[in-house]
C-alpha cells in the first residue's frame, strides 16, 4: 500500500493518542455527584466500562456517541439513579472534547514535519513535553509501538515510522 495515494488516513486513536478515560470521567463525575453518588473516577469508569463493552457487542453498527449514551443509561440502571436524555446526550457529544495524551500532538508533529529526517528520543520528548515533566526515554518507544500497531490494523505492511537503533526515529519519505 502506498500511503502517498491517500489524502487522509483515519484510525482508532482512543487509548493510543486520546485519553478516553479522562474524557468519559469528565462527564460521569459531575453526573454522579449531581445524583448523590460518592464514587471515584476509577470506580465510575470500572462500572461504566462493562456497559460500554456490552453495548458495543449488542449494537456493533451503532455510532460511538449512541454507544456512550446507551452505556450511561445502563450504568444509571445499575446504580439506581436517573439518566436524563440530556445526561446521555452530553456523554455522547463529549468525544471531540476528550484530551489527547500530552505527548501525542508534539511527538507526531515533530516526526511528520520532516519526512526522512531522524529525530532522537530526546528531541521527540522535548517536542512532546515541557520542562516541568520528567519522562523516561522508553515512553517515546512505547508511543511509537502503539502508533505502529494502530497503522498496521489498516495496512499490515506499514513501515513508515523507522527505528534507527541508538539514534532515534524517522517518518520515511513516501
Amino acid at each position: 500500500m502506498d500511503f502517498g495515494d491517500f489524502d487522509a488516513l483515519s484510525f482508532d486513536c482512543y487509548g493510543t493518542l486520546i485519553d478516553w478515560e479522562t474524557g468519559i470521567a469528565g462527564v460521569l463525575a459531575p453526573w454522579a455527584h449531581n445524583n448523590g453518588l460518592d464514587l471515584t473516577d476509577e470506580a465510575l469508569l470500572t462500572a461504566y466500562s462493562t456497559h460500554e463493552a456490552q453495548a458495543e457487542a449488542d449494537h456493533p453498527a451503532d455510532r460511538y456517541p449512541l454507544i456512550l449514551a446507551r452505556s450511561l443509561r445502563e450504568l444509571g440502571r445499575e446504580l439506581g439513579v436517573p439518566v436524563t436524555d440530556e445526561d446521555a446526550n452530553r456523554l455522547g457529544a463529549s468525544v471531540p472534547d476528550w484530551p489527547a495524551f500530552p505527548d501525542s500532538p508534539g511527538a507526531l508533529q515533530a516526526l511528520a514535519q520532516r519526512p526522512g529526517f531522524v529525530k532522537s528520543r530526546d528531541s521527540l520528548m522535548d517536542a512532546a513535553y515541557d520542562d516541568q515533566v520528567y519522562v523516561d526515554d522508553r515512553t517515546i518507544d512505547s508511543h511509537i509501538k502503539r502508533l505502529r500497531k494502530k497503522f498496521k490494523v489498516v495496512d499490515d505492511d506499514f513501515e513508515m515510522i523507522e527505528t534507527l537503533y541508538g539514534v532515534g526515529y524517522r517518518f520515511k519519505e513516501a
